[in-house]
């Protein structure tokens, strides 16, 4: 049996008012655990977090609008929810915008790895498109 174990981890929530309870709530059961079996525990979090994410719905639906006049509505997809921990969230709480995602998988399905893979490789062939989505809606943002 080892004298110490450490786990480590982190919290997200749709809201951030779930994170700070989320916070709480694994603390108190962690001390109460760790009593219960006769042995201590700490819990400690940074002070800061990466807030919900979280799109202003006009701008959001801006840019969905833009998506669908360059694009296509067929491949405007508005549903997806993510738990990513991003600092766009910090951007969100201090202006109005909308932080979409945008398809950039390569065609080539034998080549698709995760984002934070060390093999993902970008389809640059969306840059253009991805240029042309956010000039339009920031243009369309700001008349």
């Amino acid at each position: 049996m080892p004298d110490v174990v450490e786990l480590s981890g982190t919290t997200r929530a749709f809201k951030d008012e779930l994170i700070v309870m989320m916070r709480e709530r694994i603390k108190l059961i962690a001390e109460s655990t760790a009593k219960a079996l006769g042995v201590t525990a700490e819990v400690s979090y940074p002070e800061h977090f990466n807030p919900a994410t979280v799109n202003e719905p006009g701008q959001a639906q801006i840019v969905r609008d833009m998506a669908g006049q360059l694009f296509g509505a067929d491949k405007v997809e508005s549903n997806h929810r993510t738990m990513g921990a991003e600092d766009a969230s910090h951007f969100l709480k201090a202006a109005p915008g909308a932080y979409v995602f945008i398809g950039a998988s390569p065609k080539d399905i034998s080549k698709r790895e995760p984002h934070h893979s060390p093999r993902f490789q970008i389809d640059e062939g969306v840059l253009p498109i991805a240029t042309a989505l956010i000039t339009a809606s920031a243009v369309k943002m700001l008349s």
